[in-house]
């Protein structure tokens, strides 16, 4: 009787840590240069894919950055195309971006972010995203 009482708080305390853990993936900390990342990702009801980017660099190590948004469709089970890639240089230690793109057709669709703050205050910050979305 004790051990499964036992069993069952480790197994809930890992299922709450994994929900936690799946939450955290959109809003992230860092050490080095990047103090925040935000990322959202939505469809519209008109088709358009909005790509919302967010971070906020230390001022005083922060000396570049690059923001890659790509989105892609998916073609079969595990096969994606890629619809669109782009890249922005921002120079603010604060900077937020809405990225748009009409979507043509309907389906399932992924963006991928991937965020690189560089600077003095160790190795680069690789921060990474990536969710999905349908628009019927």
């Amino acid at each position: 009787m004790k051990k499964t009482r036992v069993l069952s708080f480790i197994f809930a305390v890992m299922v709450f840590a994994s929900v936690l853990s799946a939450q955290v993936q959109a809003v992230s900390t860092y050490n080095n240069q990047t103090e925040m990342t935000e990322t959202y990702f939505e469809i519209t009801e008109d088709g358009e894919a909005r790509v919302t980017v967010r971070y906020i660099a230390d001022e005083d190590l922060m000396t570049n950055a690059r923001i890659t948004i790509t989105i892609s469709k998916r073609s079969y089970l595990f096969f994606w195309n890629r619809l669109i890639e782009v890249t922005y240089y921002p120079t603010d230690v604060n900077y937020m971006y809405v990225f748009e793109h009409k979507l043509n057709t309907t389906g399932t669709f992924k963006c991928e972010v991937e965020y690189c703050i560089s600077g003095t205050g160790g190795a680069d910050d690789i921060i990474t995203f990536e969710d999905t979305a349908t628009y019927n």
